[in-house]
């Protein structure tokens, strides 16, 4: 057994190894052709140069604008437009054509693709690209149709029926073997500083439903009676002592396990949010309400994979982590997030 184990290891990290340098060798990289110079094609563009395992070599853009004509963007010229397409193929053996045109497509452009596509040549549009690099939905590229063809074509089996019934048994078995830590927490908290153990709130869950969100308190007691609704920022002097320790190692989030245990929320999902914020994003933020289609979690990809979000602009930023995991929510992805969680709780990652 113990060699059996010994040699898996070994064979295992042979593998990544070798795999990792075969995927940085030149005749397993494919030559990339952005079709669209505008915001989405230099965004596609600064994701690949930043994968370094992507495998894609971006050769040049295609754009029909005349003022782009052989200019650089970020190092990479624009060889031509849509007339060109199928020189420009030929001359630098392109393998993908990545389509990054947020307007209305040229029925010629249509035709022209739909033809490359025939001769072997694959394409793909820029969110599809995106999404496989960053693990992130990019909003503002996409439109209502493709939102609902993501919806509509989404399986619902795991969403509806298994997802609620095995985060409730797994919030069952968590909230008795964190009975110990909740006490002592608790008594700690009453000790220190004087007013509430725990902190209740309303917060929004799925399909706009209302519910009371309860946490152990981490503020000096009526926080807000003076600021209002507002974000907590870093070395926010409203944290107590206490509460930065219980934040920075995610204990205070441990009374949520009623909230799953009720239906509230689950294990895994976007953040529960207020009405006073979701009011606010909703005018700012396109797809924001998207959010709501699922329950909310308590974690979630948006928590693992990006910090806390103190402005409109991360905020942005976490949404598309949020609609990833809501276009891509399987057992497996659930899984990946609470294992990340726990990398966070373990070396005190939160805030």
């Amino acid at each position: 057994f113990a060699l059996n184990g010994i040699f898996i290891t070994l064979f295992l990290i042979g593998w990544r190894i070798l795999y990792s340098y075969l995927l940085e060798q030149s005749i397993f990289t494919r030559n990339v052709l952005i079709v669209g110079a505008g915001w989405a094609g230099k965004t596609i563009l600064h994701e690949i140069a930043k994968s370094n395992k992507s495998g894609l070599k971006v050769v040049g853009f295609i754009d029909d604008d005349q003022q782009k004509k052989d200019i650089l963007i970020d190092g990479i010229s624009v060889l031509g437009n849509r007339h060109t397409l199928n020189n420009v193929i030929r001359q630098y053996n392109i393998d993908l054509i990545i389509t990054s045109i947020t307007h209305e497509k040229h029925a010629d452009l249509i035709k022209s693709l739909i033809n490359c596509s025939w001769n072997g040549i694959e394409i793909v549009d820029m969110p599809t690209i995106y999404e496989q690099l960053t693990g992130k939905i990019p909003f503002k590229h996409i439109n209502d149709m493709w939102m609902l063809h993501t919806v509509i074509s989404k399986p619902k089996l795991y969403g509806r029926m298994i997802k609620p019934f095995v985060e409730t048994f797994i919030a069952l078995l968590l909230f008795v073997l964190s009975t110990p830590a909740m006490v002592i927490t608790a008594v700690f908290i009453k000790t220190y500083y004087r007013g509430r153990i725990f902190y209740t709130q309303e917060r929004i869950g799925k399909d706009g439903k209302k519910f009371t969100i309860i946490k152990f308190r981490t503020m000096v007691e009526n926080a807000e009676s003076l600021t209002g609704a507002v974000y907590a920022a870093d070395n926010d002097p409203r944290i107590t002592k206490i509460g930065r320790f219980l934040r920075k190692w995610r204990l205070d989030e441990i009374p949520q396990l009623l909230n799953v245990i009720k239906g509230d929320m689950s294990l895994v999902g976007p953040r529960p949010e207020r009405h006073v914020f979701i009011k606010d994003f909703e005018e700012k933020i396109p797809f924001y309400t998207q959010r709501l289609a699922v329950r909310p979690g308590l974690t979630g990809w948006a928590q693992v994979k990006y910090p806390y979000a103190s402005s409109i602009e991360q905020t942005e930023e976490k949404l598309q982590y949020d609609l990833y995991y809501i276009k891509n929510m399987t057992f497996l992805l659930d899984c990946v997030v609470l294992f990340k969680t726990i990398k966070v709780v373990l070396f005190g990652g939160g805030k």
